[in-house]
């Protein structure tokens, strides 16, 4: 089986569970899962929206992945802080979660140009000089 990212080939995916191809579904669906993980591995923030309409289960254990390697997790929910999972709230903290993807960059913006504190539990900043 080849990848395909789940958000372009989503019709295929439930075709396959539709038509009870169940070893093919399993193998690729493995495949994305180890493709997505292995791009937070890479990644030194992760930016999570979070539809309140659709099942996440697939962003939802990504968040999980990047907060157990301590990386910085930004959510942005279209409810905002007041109407986000409590249990967000508490994985990544009530300031890390946005309304809007605006809110999320200026947060960025503040943390890069030392507007804001970074944790350095969580922020790696490596500055290398010549």
């Amino acid at each position: 089986l080849k990848y395909k990212d789940f958000d372009t080939e989503k019709d295929y995916y439930y075709n396959l569970r539709r038509h009870g191809q169940w070893d093919d579904l399993e193998k690729l669906c493995q495949l994305t899962m180890h493709v997505d993980l292995r791009l937070v591995d890479k990644s030194d923030v992760i930016i999570a929206v979070l539809n309140p309409n659709i099942p996440m289960f697939g962003t939802i254990h990504e968040i999980v992945a990047a907060r157990q390697q301590k990386k910085p997790v930004l959510i942005i929910d279209p409810r905002g802080r007041e109407g986000t999972s409590i249990w967000a709230i508490g994985l990544v903290g009530y300031k890390r979660i946005f309304p809007t993807t605006d809110q999320a960059v200026e947060y960025l913006k503040d943390i890069i140009h030392g507007k804001m504190e970074a944790d350095p539990g969580e922020w790696l900043f490596l500055h290398f000089k010549k």
